[in-house]
């Protein structure tokens, strides 16, 4: 593994949940511009409660359109910062809800809540200033 490859644990035994790849690529993509970096990790962070709680919302009320759209949202921007493991928990709930509604347990959303309250502390390290 490399240096933040996500699983990898550091000195402190902290687990990378963050590719470093492509933290790096979004970074470039911004032309290193460290405010417009700031703000898409505040969009993010500001943005996936509520997608968390659509997710929840679809998956105990049936809403089965409603839970895929939140998975699919979240599984996007999970991509996006490198959140490897959230990107894959929402594929698989988006999957199933999608083929196989009747087979969401509540803890899959439950690991997906886990795995946002750990990469949220990680994205909001990133940022100066950020409330950890």
């Amino acid at each position: 593994m490399t240096e933040g490859e996500p699983g990898q644990r550091d000195s402190e035994g902290d687990r990378h949940l963050l590719d470093a790849g492509a933290l790096d690529a979004l970074r470039d993509l911004l032309g290193d511009d460290a405010d417009a970096f700031a703000e898409v990790v505040g969009e993010f962070l500001d943005s996936a409660p509520q997608r968390l709680t659509e997710l929840r919302t679809g998956v105990t009320s049936g809403d089965t359109e409603l839970a895929a759209r939140a998975a699919h949202t979240l599984k996007a921007n999970g991509a996006t910062f490198g959140a490897v493991g959230l990107a894959e928990r929402c594929r698989e709930l988006e999957a199933l809800a999608r083929s196989a509604p009747a087979s969401i347990e509540l803890d899959r959303v439950d690991a997906i809540d886990t795995e946002w309250v750990l990469v949220s502390g990680q994205l909001r390290s990133l940022v100066p200033g950020s409330a950890a």
